[in-house]
């Protein structure tokens, strides 16, 4: 088995980190400051926050081979 060479990337962080309403712990603070997140709603989890269907590159393609799956019973 051979080894894989990982490493980790530290980001840089402004000298003075700006706040996230609503997000209490600082380790949290840091992590999503650090990737970039400047609004709470980027990490909204539910369903309003996805994409309209219709903007997604392939969609047509994919609907087209869903129907055929259920229409073969797979």
């Amino acid at each position: 088995m051979s080894a894989v060479n990982r490493f980790i990337q530290r980001r840089a962080l402004p000298g003075v980190l700006p706040t996230l309403a609503g997000v209490q712990h600082p380790v949290l603070q840091r992590l999503y400051i650090s990737r970039g997140i400047t609004d709470m709603r980027e990490l909204e989890r539910g369903a309003a926050a996805l994409l309209p269907f219709n903007s997604l590159k392939g969609i047509d393609a994919a609907v087209e081979l869903l129907v055929q799956a259920l229409s073969l019973q797979q």
